[in-house]
């Protein structure tokens, strides 16, 4: 799969764009536009997980 300037910009987004259609869980990135969007395209939009760390990081607080 070719993502326009995934490899220009080297960004995560960019990066993990590659990764469709596995799964893919990422903790701590605040958002990826161009990797939802290659996901949706793909059809696996259930497949990349962006995790917020500072909810992770309550929720094993709480536990």
């Amino acid at each position: 799969m070719f993502v326009s300037g995934s490899v220009k910009y080297f960004d995560v987004g960019g990066l993990l764009s590659l990764c469709a259609p596995h799964d893919v869980s990422v903790i701590g990135l605040k958002y990826s536009s161009i990797a939802r969007k290659v996901f949706s395209a793909a059809g696996v939009s259930d497949k990349l997980r962006l995790i917020n760390l500072d909810a992770l990081e309550s929720t094993l607080e709480q536990l």
